[in-house]
């Protein structure tokens, strides 16, 4: 009986030891081009080369002096910070107001509203049709057309109508209009202060899609004054831009690819950044949303 433990004991052990290993493995198979990318961002053009590095060599700041000197970045990452700030605003009023009638079920016609909803995810017209109805919207070349067209989302619609049925209770509801509050009073007052998880949610999806999309800017955008910083990058890192950014005197300290490595890191940090404070709302939210109802 002891040799048996001892076995499945020392078993278990050595499984434990082997998934740690693993895990490991993965970790820094992750976190490693992270980390490459801050070195090099932080490296002198004069002894960079493509090998592996693990920390800065010759470290100084000239590649982010020569973001700071440009002002065309900068312009672009203002605009990302108005496109991501209105546009996850802007969504999270239309799905909240979207979701939660069609989470009641005396609402007429919900059923009928919400399969065109989901419809809408399983066939899209195209990307011409597409730009043929951005344009009759008087949208091409505006910042609304990185906020308006992706503002209401299915998916998010039915998360946050899944969470607004299992986990606000009827009775809720109920007891407000008998205490004489309306419809907008009880939306207000009581679903959106009791829907942080989802609302989160709604937000960092979102803000995220925003943040890193380009495509949108590429097709509509041709006005550099209203690129986003995604665009930006995408130039950069293409070799569209990159040696005409940096002023004459940083051409002898900072690099190419170490400045593409310092738009990098600048691009990612505001999300790095506040991922953390919505994390424990982001992981409640979509657990909810996703797999009750």
């Amino acid at each position: 009986m002891t040799s048996h433990l001892y076995r499945n004991s020392l078993e278990s052990r050595i499984f434990d030891t082997l998934i740690l290993l693993v895990l490991t493995l993965v970790a820094i198979l992750t976190l490693y081009p992270l980390v490459y990318t801050v070195v090099i961002s932080f490296s002198s053009a004069n002894v960079y080369n493509p090998y592996f590095y693990f920390w800065p060599v010759e470290p100084h700041f000239g590649n982010y002096l020569g973001l700071v000197r440009t002002p065309i970045f900068w312009q672009a990452y203002l605009n990302t910070i108005f496109y991501t700030t209105a546009g996850s605003l802007l969504a999270v009023v239309l799905t909240v107001i979207t979701a939660y009638p069609m989470s009641i079920d005396s609402f007429p016609f919900r059923n009928f509203f919400m399969f065109f909803i989901t419809f809408t995810m399983l066939f899209s017209g195209g990307l011409i049709p597409y730009y043929l109805l951005i344009r009759s919207l008087g949208l091409i070349n505006t910042p609304w057309v990185m906020i308006v067209p992706g503002a209401l989302s299915a998916f998010n619609v039915i998360l946050a109508r899944t969470y607004f049925k299992t986990t606000l209770p009827s009775e809720l509801r109920e007891a407000a209009k008998i205490d004489g509050a309306g419809e907008w009073t009880i939306l207000l007052r009581i679903v959106f202060p009791l829907s942080a998880p989802i609302v989160a949610v709604i937000a960092l999806f979102t803000a995220v899609g925003i943040w890193n999309s380009y495509f949108s800017a590429l097709i509509f955008l041709n006005d550099r004054n209203l690129y986003p910083v995604a665009l930006i990058l995408r130039e950069i890192v293409a070799g569209v831009s990159g040696a005409e950014m940096l002023p004459a005197e940083m051409r002898t300290t900072a690099s190419i690819a170490g400045v593409r490595a310092a738009t990098l890191v600048v691009s990612i940090l505001p999300i790095m950044c506040v991922y953390p404070f919505l994390q424990k709302y982001f992981v409640k939210g979509i657990m909810i949303g996703a797999i009750k109802g």
